[in-house]
């Protein structure tokens, strides 16, 4: 990347069409690039600042205090035998059914009226529960997954 080089990222829109954004230097000076797991050759990294978007012309400007995630982002793949590992852990028992399009797999949890549903390739979780028992069963998923930020 080159000073005043704008990057094509993929922003969340009704269109879903990639914006030429142009980057702050002072945010690319912050950055901390961490390798991926499964690949050498991938680096992931975290921004920190706020996106500008005035007149269609979208700038990423450096934040001007310290801004937090709500939660920590993880990475990692999962499979249902260590879904169910990290529940017996936790005293809890489910029962693995496989969706009619065969492309997800869901872990029913009775006792506690939750789902956990696990894309095919893993990489993506959705856990449905009441509130009371979403931070237990988002640690018992995040405890195979490494730590981004």
């Amino acid at each position: 990347m080159r000073y005043d080089e704008q990057l094509s990222i993929s922003l969340p829109s009704k269109k879903l069409r990639k914006r030429k954004i142009k980057i702050d230097p002072d945010v690319i000076k912050r950055i901390e690039l961490r390798g991926h797991h499964s690949n050498s050759e991938i680096g992931l990294a975290s921004l920190t600042g706020y996106l500008c978007a005035y007149d269609e012309a979208y700038e990423l400007h450096p934040a001007k205090k310290k801004v937090g995630a709500l939660r920590p982002k993880f990475a990692g793949q999962l499979t249902t035998e260590m879904v169910m590992k990290a529940l017996q852990k936790r005293n809890l028992s489910g029962r693995v059914t496989m969706h009619p399009d065969g492309e997800r797999k869901t872990i029913k949890i009775d006792s506690i009226n939750s789902a956990i549903t696990l894309s095919a390739d893993g990489m993506s979780t959705n856990i449905q529960s009441p509130k009371e028992h979403r931070m237990m069963l988002l640690d018992a998923v995040t405890s195979y997954l490494q730590s981004l930020c």
